[in-house]
């Protein structure tokens, strides 16, 4: 189909085009209208027991720090995790994912970490689900280790590495969305005047029928 058939196509069937444009249009004015999304992220950098020998925090690599991230992430992910950080007061989405790949062969030293993301229509309650999310971590790693009768001297600690001073609107989703939407948009319509074009001819579109005439 060339560029003219396609706008004759679409010009024979301008009701059912104009119809779904209407529809886009309306859901672009809801995309345009809503608040924006606000993202605030924290990376959290796992440090094993300090030593009695003098050494670097990053020489002291161990694979049960991957461990503790990831049972941290599965937690936190989970139906508890969730209801521990509404009683801390988080009320926004929230996700947490561990970040390592490391081992003993090639370890990497500044990992493993959990990456906790938020986001929220509410930059304000963002804020608070990140305070709240990042407490019942710690509170979390204590006391798990706590049931396992470790010492306090010999406990895995968390840090917090890096942290968005203030949430991130993400503007950038909206755009995406409008232009996926005009996208769906053009090949509903499209779609839509083929099928119509089909059901007038009364069989397979040929060049005659996109042309406007019988096949």
């Amino acid at each position: 189909m060339t560029l003219l058939e396609i706008a004759r196509l679409l010009w024979r069937h301008k009701l059912i085009v104009f119809l779904i444009l209407v529809v886009s249009a309306g859901a672009g004015a809801r995309v345009m209208t809503e608040d924006p999304v606000y993202e605030s992220t924290a990376g959290v950098w796992y440090v094993a027991p300090s030593s009695d020998f003098p050494q670097s925090p990053f020489e002291n690599f161990s694979p049960s720090l991957i461990v503790m991230g990831e049972l941290s992430v599965t937690v936190l992910n989970g139906p508890h995790g969730h209801r521990l950080v509404r009683e801390h007061g988080g009320t926004a989405d929230f996700e947490a994912e561990l970040v390592n790949h490391g081992n003993l062969e090639t370890p990497y030293h500044d990992q493993p970490y959990v990456t906790l993301t938020v986001s929220s229509r509410d930059p304000v309650e963002v804020n608070d689900t990140m305070r709240a999310l990042v407490n019942v971590l710690h509170i979390e790693l204590e006391e798990r280790q706590a049931k396992l009768g470790a010492r306090e001297k010999w406990m895995v600690t968390a840090e917090v590495l890096t942290r968005s001073v203030n949430p991130t609107s993400l503007e950038g989703r909206r755009s995406r969305s409008l232009g996926a939407l005009a996208l769906l948009s053009l090949v509903s319509a499209l779609g839509a005047a083929l099928w119509a074009e089909r059901r007038r001819t009364g069989g397979p579109l040929g060049a005659p029928a996109l042309l406007g005439g019988r096949p």
